[in-house]
């Protein structure tokens, strides 16, 4: 019925057809541009020592990294979704307790979503 270049055809073209899917599927369903302007209203809240708007935009950073964290899961290495989980947690008791030092925090949480929510990052 079908010889083995024509399977082989159908079966590379369905794997590009799945993986291209999946990809544009990781793209729309991380929110990246929320989470990373999230950090940035974080940012500037502590910046201006506005305690109670860092923690508005600290948890609702929470709330979008949970609804989005299966999915990052999914399309990132566990470890990068573990750094970004440690930091996020870090952030939040610094926000907490109105710690200065949250600054240094908030700058490595950003690199860390930068990175953790692309769909299929590289090394």
């Amino acid at each position: 019925m079908f010889d083995r270049f024509t399977i082989r055809t159908w079966i590379s073209v369905t794997l590009l057809f799945a993986f291209v899917l999946l990809w544009v599927l990781f793209e729309v369903s991380i929110p990246k541009q929320q989470m990373l302007s999230t950090v940035n209203r974080l940012e500037s809240a502590v910046e201006s020592e506005n305690w109670s708007a860092a923690e508005a935009s600290m948890s609702q950073l929470e709330s979008q990294w949970k609804g989005s964290k299966l999915v990052i899961q999914m399309a990132n290495g566990s470890e990068e979704v573990l750094v970004a989980d440690n930091l996020i947690g870090q952030a939040k008791a610094l926000v907490e307790h109105q710690e200065d030092d949250v600054i240094e925090h908030i700058g490595a949480l950003k690199s860390a979503l930068q990175s953790t929510t692309v769909a299929f990052p590289g090394p």
